[in-house]
């Protein structure tokens, strides 16, 4: 099979594509195609996958019902409507770049989130970071030593609200390692313990303020717009709490639980 490009990394603004269609399967969903130059991301690392249209030929829009990794590429799921698409056939994909604009914001939030919490706290344990499935919230959930309160939540906030209301640009680079990256970055670079990881890191560099391990999309600077924080308790464990960031309209400040 053809070499796919992968181009919904390096040009994450891209969101339509006319292209070739180089592998063709079925698949339980109907049918599954790999595009030459793909710019449909998978789900993975707490975001969501992609959504959009693959057009073939002079047909209808088919709707992208998923897209997964397999055997090196990216295809793309579709319904049992694109099972006579063959290889060598041009396709035009377009992806709901709402959509993705605001899973790029919210990803760049989550690591403003986790930077902050450091911050202030110091040592925390993230144990869930994810955008959920629409792309109307984030949410970062950590347990840290002591039950959290209404003063760390405030402390938190401003922080955040600092690095958007005086955007900071985002950028991708790559280390050889992780300990390159540990070096060249010192207290600036974070990494995950959920996470094990060799060889070549692409790495998320806030500049001057968090450089993180990522693979996924996100905006192209702090400036992420208006939120509302919220916090949600921790079930039966009273030092885990977690923090959902919701894009809004207008600024909300959080002033305490009820």
């Amino acid at each position: 099979m053809e070499r796919q490009k992968q181009l919904f990394s390096a040009q994450p603004d891209l969101t339509s594509i006319v292209s070739t269609i180089i592998a063709a399967r079925t698949h339980p969903l109907g049918a599954a195609v790999a595009v030459a130059d793909n710019i449909v991301r998978p789900a993975g690392g707490g975001e969501p996958r992609d959504r959009g249209l693959v057009r073939c030929a002079d047909g209808p829009g088919l709707e992208i019902l998923g897209a997964e990794k397999y055997e090196g590429s990216t295809w793309v799921i579709l319904p049992a409507e694109a099972s006579a698409v063959i290889s060598g056939e041009q396709v035009f994909v377009e992806l709901d770049s709402a959509y993705r604009q605001r899973r790029r914001r919210l990803h760049t939030a989550v690591h403003l989130a986790i930077r902050a919490m450091q911050n202030h706290l110091g040592s925390i344990h993230v144990v869930d970071a994810r955008i959920e499935e629409d792309a109307g919230s984030a949410l970062v959930a950590c347990r840290y030593s002591t039950p959290i309160s209404d003063t760390d939540i405030v402390a938190i906030d401003r922080a955040i609200r600092s690095e958007v209301l005086n955007p900071r640009p985002v950028t991708i680079l790559t280390a050889k390692s992780v300990e390159c990256a540990n070096k060249s970055y010192g207290d600036l670079f974070r990494l995950s313990e959920r996470y094990t990881l060799n060889g070549r890191v692409r790495l998320v560099c806030i500049k001057g303020y968090d450089v993180n391990p990522c693979s996924g999309l996100h905006y192209h600077s702090t400036d992420i717009g208006p939120y509302e924080l919220n916090v949600e308790a921790g079930g039966d464990d009273p030092n885990r709490f977690a923090i959902r960031i919701v894009p809004t309209k207008v600024w909300t400040s959080w002033f305490g639980k009820e």
